[in-house]
């Protein structure tokens, strides 16, 4: 990938410091080197390597649950959220996106600093240490206009980790009063 700065002055005995900061990706293996190459367009050039430490999959592992199950339309629903690091590497920065995948449902609040993002809520900066797990919760209201038997889904994702859960709308038509 190249990154390519333009009009840049520099006076004459001087320098100018331009800094470019990456994300090395969770995959990239323990040992591996990444180059970079700086050219100007004067044809001078420099070249830096990077060995990745610590580097490998960390596999991490989501699971979600809801409640009520079934849940009526006008309540709020719950969302807990578990996302679980196996491996011996702490991760930091980590985003995790929740999407409802229907339009009877609407944010309402998240923990941990999760906002409304889109149709669904976002974590960004998440830690999570080595041999851990972290728990996130979201409430979400449920539709006045949502029917009976309406399968209300959600789908978690991080780090290439997902998971979907769903829920029923089950309205209670009981005649509370008992007129007919």
């Amino acid at each position: 990938q190249n990154v390519v700065w333009q009009n840049l002055s520099i006076a004459g005995n001087s320098s100018k410091t331009l800094t470019l900061q990456v994300l090395v990706s969770s995959s990239a293996a323990n040992g591996a080197f990444i180059v970079n190459n700086a050219t100007l367009s004067t044809g001078a050039s420099a070249n830096d390597t990077t060995t990745v430490s610590g580097g490998g999959s960390t596999n991490l592992t989501i699971s979600a649950t809801d409640s009520p199950d079934p849940v009526e339309a006008c309540e709020t629903i719950n969302y807990t959220i578990t996302v679980t690091n196996p491996s011996s590497q702490s991760i930091s920065s980590l985003t995790v996106d929740q999407f409802y995948n229907n339009s009877d449902l609407s944010f309402q609040s998240a923990s941990d600093g999760g906002f409304q993002s889109g149709n669904g809520v976002r974590w960004n900066n998440i830690f999570l240490a080595q041999n851990s797990s972290r728990t996130l919760t979201t409430v979400a209201r449920v539709s006045c206009n949502a029917d009976d038997n309406d399968q209300l889904t959600t789908t978690i994702t991080t780090n290439g980790a997902s998971t979907t859960t769903s829920t029923r709308v089950e309205n209670d038509d009981d005649n509370d009063n008992g007129d007919i």
